[in-house]
């Protein structure tokens, strides 16, 4: 058994929130043969029940968990993680994820957490790994990466909600990206889509939040001028751990598909 608890034991669990995000590239189209076509600008429409991805993703990180192939390997400054079945790579270490995906390489770093507009910064983390789990501690937050079948899963476990004079604002990751061109919104801020001239487009999308009784938040993305993502849930009411899910999707420009831009991917 893993040292770390799969994801979907957790959230019933009184244990730190949960903030989680999903990466996935490319997912086989074996699965995706039956998909309905997407509609442009809007990937995945097979992910939108994001509460039915939740198994989904439990059984790819339990398959990483068994397949050495899925595993960290240390790397210069942290770890790296290869999937063969989604065709990519990612290095992970303290300052976020950059995944490569043919000529496209794009990433995430976790620059402040908070409510609205009152962020406080990330802070220095420390680097853990046990096979295909690499987590990033900072204190009360923890970021981690799962890697399986499916994809890689990124997601932050947060151990009290965060501390902050905007009373009833909404939670807020804000994350700077690393390597592509800016990501643009679609999908009504539950997506993201980059797209840099040639090669491959990545879709961050399927965005989906919920809480330890699977009820759904209000949650959405967005790109503030400075090339800052912001992931904003509404935890009113909420009963922590919250999960917060979007997904990586792969499209080859090179090799189109009907089902390039639908059920490109499903985890957690």
């Amino acid at each position: 058994m893993s040292a770390f608890p799969c994801r979907n034991l957790i959230r019933f669990r009184v244990v730190p929130v949960v903030l989680a995000v999903f990466m996935l590239l490319g997912l086989w189209a074996a699965v995706a043969a039956h998909a309905p076509d997407d509609t442009p600008g809007e990937p995945g429409r097979a992910l939108r029940s994001g509460m039915a991805n939740v198994a989904a993703g439990a059984v790819s990180a339990a398959v990483g968990v068994a397949n050495p192939g899925f595993h960290a390997t240390r790397a210069a400054d942290g770890y790296a993680v290869a999937n063969q079945a989604q065709e990519f790579a990612a290095t992970l270490d303290q300052n976020g994820f950059l995944v490569s995906a043919g000529a496209t390489s794009w990433g995430l770093r976790l620059t402040a957490i908070g409510r609205g507009n009152d962020l406080a910064a990330a802070g220095a983390a420390t680097l853990h790994a046990a096979g295909n789990r690499v987590e990033v501690r900072r204190n009360a937050l923890t970021e981690w990466y799962v890697n399986g079948p499916l994809g890689l899963e990124h997601g932050f476990t947060l151990a009290m909600p965060p501390t902050s004079v905007a009373t009833g604002e909404p939670v807020v990751l804000a994350l700077r990206q690393q390597g592509a061109p800016s990501a643009s919104v679609t999908d009504g801020g539950r997506s993201l889509r980059i797209a840099p001239a040639g090669g491959s487009v990545l879709h961050y999308a399927g965005l989906v939040a919920y809480d330890a009784r699977g009820v759904e938040l209000p949650a959405s993305m967005s790109v503030d001028a400075a090339g800052t993502v912001r992931i904003e849930v509404d935890d009113g009411g909420a009963h922590y751990p919250l999960t917060i899910d979007p997904l990586i999707q792969h499209t080859k420009l090179t090799a189109p598909s009907p089902v390039a831009d639908d059920f490109m991917g499903v985890g957690r």
